[in-house]
């Protein structure tokens, strides 16, 4: 997920994907890269049922709208 976020949209439904078969494969989080829109966030941590963590970057939305979609943790 490292291009601009109109190819994040493209790629959303993969990440979910991934996320649901680390969950049934006992994982204890996912660790989403550089994503920077919040509609695409809290979808993932809607659809995921991991705790989510993103990188902090230059373009990361606040904390405020990150614990507010759902996001468990900011590396």
């Amino acid at each position: 997920m490292l291009a601009g976020a109109a190819d994040h949209c493209g790629l959303i439904g993969d990440v979910v994907a991934r996320g649901q078969a680390y969950a049934a494969a006992g994982a204890s989080g996912l660790f989403v890269l550089i994503m920077n829109d919040i509609a695409l966030i809290k979808q993932v941590c809607a659809q995921v049922p991991l705790p989510v963590n993103v990188m902090m970057h230059g373009t990361l939305p606040d904390r405020a709208d990150l614990q507010t979609a759902g996001v468990a943790r900011i590396s």
